[in-house]
């Protein structure tokens, strides 16, 4: 949706000044009105991002009021079905925006500002941006209501701040929010991986191993891993990962870790602090965690190692340092797992390999058998196509490629991309071309439609990750069905009405309601699979409404009924 600029000057009543006690009364105001209890952190891991801010619950409830963290203006407020849902921006003096995300609606005096826009130009999606002078705010000001809307998996407020110039993500608790935590970091298991010299994994094999409390500190159970020469056969090189969590507030909320040493012997290999983290960046998780066993099992390792192609600021120490075994070693190795408080605990424990090394692979994924991370390719056959450009991809990748006139196969969905992989495939002849799209099938059968183009007569698609691709053909319109009334009903006595819709295929690209002739602002709970229509206090009657959706190809649905309202 593309940014709009519009003019408009309120001045906001002030809200009674309500502080929350863990914050530091010098900084800040907090955001909500209850104690604030964290449900997730900065810089959590999640699929395909790391968490860019704070989750604070509102006890599963929606309505509770929220509030400016310190003097500013209004600068931005999108609605979206999709990510924050309704998202309201504020620029601050000290050069920081504070983001209050998944809000249920906005203050009165800007609800009022968006909904005339929306009306005025019939878009119920909106991002609009505003000038320093259009909707001051000042410290503590009732500026929205915490809700569910958007990607939210249940009632509570998504909080950011944000380097006002860069947009930057910044981690609240290290940039002026001060939360009671008094409790170090717990480590639960490390990982061991053999890679070569680039950092890449060498093969699948890996080892895990349980962490146990050693006085204050942590260790494993024999206080040393003895690694064996099948385990390091062609590599002298390993890589640690490390799973654990850190309890945050009084209340004790579990969290992801923050800062990461990795210490062997007398020098620190590895550091990496997630105390910023740009929006451009997200994808570069993937390198940064296991993967596959996030993917598979939700486990979130942290692997200790700057890859030389990962850009991610959380770096702090130079690319592709790791242990290297120089053949009967005992390394004293060292994992220290600091919080945004200064919190640390201390891993230690001795990395032991007994015997000589045996042969070192110089090129352990040679580019005659494997796709390179650092190599474009471009691969036609058929008509249809695979690109890659530099840094797509994570790992090598064995070239198993398959491409025929119906699918393009490579790996499977378990493989995930950077930024610049996509296909491009030929139409089906037996229909219109606006009728089709590019999708992933999953390992069940599953079919996830991806954003499609039609360029120069064929069909191309960006990739989420390896795996199958193929062509569908959507002629299908989406459904509609009544929710919290019955099709029968010929009048209702409710606030809102909701309706039930979906789109089998692909997914639901536009949706407008009429009532009267008049266009009506309506909300798409795209999760939920509902659009919601708010009454307003005066209308009521008897009123024809008729209700609109597209789909990504084109395909509508209508559904009109008369009803009257009381």
């Amino acid at each position: 949706m593309k940014k709009i600029k519009v003019l408009f000057v309120i001045t906001l009543l002030n809200s009674s000044s309500i502080f929350w006690s863990q914050v530091d009364k010098t900084t800040y105001h907090s955001p909500l009105s209850i104690p604030l209890k964290l449900s997730a952190s900065f810089g959590d891991i999640r699929p395909n991002h790391f968490h860019m801010g704070l989750d604070f619950s509102t006890n599963g409830k929606v309505g509770l009021p929220l509030f400016s963290i310190e003097q500013g203006y209004v600068s931005r407020i999108k609605i979206t079905p999709l990510g924050y849902g309704r998202a309201i921006y504020v620029n601050h003096p000290n050069g920081v925006t504070s983001v209050y995300a998944h809000c249920s609606g906005f203050e009165k005096s800007i609800q009022k500002i968006i909904v005339a826009y929306q009306e005025k130009n019939q878009f119920n999606e909106v991002d609009i941006t505003f000038t320093s002078g259009e909707i001051p705010v000042t410290k503590g000001q009732l500026i929205a209501y915490s809700g569910n809307s958007g990607n939210s998996s249940g009632p509570h407020l998504h909080f950011e701040l944000r380097d006002t110039k860069s947009e930057r993500a910044l981690h609240p608790l290290v940039h002026g929010f001060d939360i009671s935590d008094i409790h170090a970091p717990i480590p639960s298991k490390i990982y061991l991986y053999p890679i070569d010299q680039n950092g890449y994994y060498l093969n699948q094999k890996k080892i895990s191993i349980a962490v146990v409390k050693s006085g204050v500190n942590y260790s494993i159970k024999t206080g040393k891993i003895v690694l064996t020469s099948d385990f390091m056969e062609g590599t002298d090189r390993v890589l640690i990962g490390v799973e654990g969590t850190d309890k945050i507030g009084v209340d004790l909320s579990v969290c992801g870790l923050f800062e990461n040493e990795l210490i062997a012997g007398e020098n620190s290999i590895f550091h990496s602090r997630i105390d910023t983290v740009s929006f451009d960046h997200n994808k570069l998780i993937n390198d940064y965690c296991d993967y596959s066993e996030y993917k598979r099992n939700k486990k979130k390792i942290h692997k200790l190692i700057h890859k030389s192609s990962n850009d991610l600021d959380i770096y702090k120490s130079a690319p592709l340092q790791t242990i290297q075994l120089r053949g009967n070693d005992s390394i004293p190795t060292v994992i220290k797992l600091t919080d945004a408080k200064q919190n640390r605990s201390t891993l230690n424990f001795d990395i032991v390999f007994r015997k000589e090394l045996g042969t070192i692979v110089s090129t352990s994924k040679p580019s005659a058998l494997y796709f390179l991370p650092d190599s474009a390719y471009y691969i036609e056959e058929v008509g249809n196509a695979i690109r890659f450009n530099p840094h797509a991809l994570f790992e090598p990748f064995k070239k198993t490629l398959v491409i025929t006139k119906d699918k393009i196969q490579l790996g499977t969905a378990i493989t995930p991309l950077n930024n610049g992989a996509s296909v491009s495939m030929i139409p089906i002849e037996s229909a219109p071309i606006d009728k089709q799209y590019i999708y992933l099938q999953g390992e069940k059968e599953q079919k996830e439609a991806l954003k499609t183009q039609v360029i120069n007569g064929k069909l191309e698609a960006e990739l989420p990750s390896l795996g199958t691709f193929k062509v569908g053909i959507d002629l299908t319109a989406p459904t509609i069905l009544p929710h919290n009334f019955s099709a029968s009903d010929t009048s209702i006595v409710k606030s809102a009405i909701q309706w039930k819709v979906d789109d089998s295929k692909t997914s639901i690209s536009s949706y407008n309601l009429f009532i009267d002739g008049k266009w009506k602002v309506i909300e798409y709970d795209k999760k939920n699979k509902l659009i919601n229509c708010v009454f307003e206090p005066l209308e009521n009657g008897l009123m024809n409404f008729k209700l609109i959706l597209k789909d990504v190809c084109g395909n509508e649905a209508v559904w009109t009924k008369n009803l009257r309202v009381n």
